[in-house]
Parts: structure tokens; sequence; C-alpha cells
């Protein structure tokens, strides 16, 4: 029998079996290549928005927010936040149907993923003949880029035009940490923390937070929002708030001096009052103190 060079058959392509979509197949070292270029790009660019940073802003977290971009497979992108290998240490906070997840990484360096990336462009095998490092669905990973502000501004704060570094700002900062995870907690209060060293007035009691993301209404300056947008690794987005509670939030600055006076309670007959407006359960500023909505009507309308 003639010997079979098994050492050919360690560099072909390899497939996962079963229901899972097969990875692209790809030229190791081009890809592999290619991929590492692109992380030098995302490394260059966080570190030169980081070196233009006023002296005087606070502290960063030690972490890098990255869009990564999945290949397609009948089409349908192949790496997914429930599919990311966990080896690669990314906290996907955002998952988009175009195949791009947001991701942060508490490592700035992305060691664990460069690793993966260097194992498939040098074709690491184990005894076994697998890659190692979890670099198997490196093939499936089309694109790695830092985050791009335009991303995190909303709609409505687009359309006031350019960021002015001098002019104050209400905004509401969607960050990702919600309470699914336990050390969201801390991050909550770091960025509180961030925010209050940056002189910003914090509205209401606090951040509403939610399963995935925390919401915090403040009052910063543009040089404040073009540092969260361009640096902070946990912003997810920022906005302007909706209108109605804009004009909602007025009524807190209307003096009480200006107020009506209530009436003098008759002898006879108990007191009448009447609420007008409703309550708007959504309202960030009450909304963590409502038991929950009453709707009452004691008149039929006619």
């Amino acid at each position: 029998m003639a010997h079979i060079p098994l050492p050919r058959y360690l560099v072909e392509p390899r497939f996962r079996t079963g229901r899972s979509p097969k990875m692209p197949v790809r030229n190791q070292l081009v890809h592999g290549r290619r991929l590492e270029q692109q992380l030098r790009t995302l490394f260059d660019t966080v570190g030169e928005r980081r070196d233009a940073r006023a002296p005087e802003l606070p502290p960063l977290p030690a972490a890098v927010q990255l869009l990564v971009e999945s290949s397609a497979a009948k089409g349908k992108p192949i790496l997914t936040q429930a599919s990311l290998p966990k080896g690669w240490n990314l906290e996907v906070v955002e998952e988009r149907p175009d195949g791009i997840l947001t991701a942060i990484s508490g490592d700035p360096n992305l060691a664990k993923l460069q690793r993966s990336v260097g194992a498939f462009r040098q074709n690491e095998r184990t005894a076994k003949g697998r890659l190692r490092f979890g670099s198997t669905k490196i093939a499936a990973l089309q694109g790695i880029v830092a985050a791009d502000r335009t991303l995190k501004l909303g709609e409505e704060l687009l359309l006031q035009g350019p960021i002015r570094r001098g002019q104050a700002y209400l905004v509401d900062i969607e960050v990702a940490a919600g309470y699914s995870l336990d050390d969201h907690a801390q991050r909550r209060e770091e960025f509180g923390a961030y925010l209050r060293a940056a002189d910003a007035v914090i509205i209401g009691t606090g951040a509403i937070v939610e399963e995935d993301y925390a919401l915090f209404r403040a009052r910063i300056a543009g040089r404040v929002l073009l540092d969260l947008v361009d640096n902070h690794p946990h912003v997810m987005s920022i906005d302007t708030p909706p209108l109605v509670e804009l004009e909602g939030m007025a009524l807190l600055d209307i003096d009480a001096l200006r107020l009506p006076g209530s009436l003098d309670q008759l002898a006879a007959g108990p007191p009448i009052v009447v609420i007008d407006g409703g309550v708007i359960p959504e309202q960030p500023l009450i909304r963590q103190a409502l038991n929950g909505p009453v709707h009452r009507r004691d008149r039929k309308s006619t």
C-alpha cells in the first residue's frame, strides 16, 4: 500500500458537521493577514481618538468597542450572538440583521481574538487535526472595525447639525449595563461617576435599568458628548429625549410663585379635586415611582 501523506489533508479546509452552517472556503494565509491588518487599523483608530482627548476629561474604562461582520450562508449570518466563540472574550451588545455584531472587549488588546486569527493564518492544529484556539470560525469573520460615532448618534441629534463642543445638550444615553449580568451594576456606577466628573447633570434619580441596557438622561457639554460617542466603550447610543417628554420636563422650570393657589376648603361638602392630563407610564422621571397605571372615569362621555 502506498504511503498516504497525512499533512496534505491537514491543510485542506475542514467543515463542521451537523446542522451548523459550513464555513466559507478561505485561503488561510491571505484571510488571516487581512484580518490582522484590520486589527492593526482598529488599534490605530482607537489610539488616535484617545490621544486626541482633552486632558480634563474623566478617565475611560480599559475596554474597546468594535463591530464584527459575519459572512453569510443561505442568506443568514454565520456568526451570531449565540454562535460566537466564547474563547474570543467578546460581549455582544447588539445583533443586527445584516450580520454585524456590536461587541465589547474588556481587553483593549483583543489578545484572545488575535491569537485565534494567528492560529488560523498559520494553520495551527491539534493532534487530531482541528484548528486551535477556536479559530475554525475565523473563516466566517468578514471584517473587524472600531465602532463609529455615526452609529451611536441618534436621528434627532444628527438633525441638529455638527456637535458643538461648548454647547449644552440634554440627551438620553444608552449604556451596555443592564441587569442581566451582575458586574453591570459596577459598570452603571462607573458611568455615573464619569458623568459627575465631567460636570454633567444627571436628571431624575439615576438610570432606568432594563435587561440589557441602562438609560441615563443628562445635561452634558458637547465636548463630553463627543468623548462618549468616540471613545467610551460602553455607550451604545445617544439621542435627544422624545418631544412629549421634553414638553413635560418644561413644567419643572415653572416657578412655584407662578402656580395658582388652592381654594380654601368650604365647611359644607367634601373637597373635589380634578387632575387633568393623566400620567404617561413611560416617562423616565416618574416611571420607577409608579406601582401601576390606574385609569378611572367617573363621568360617562356624551
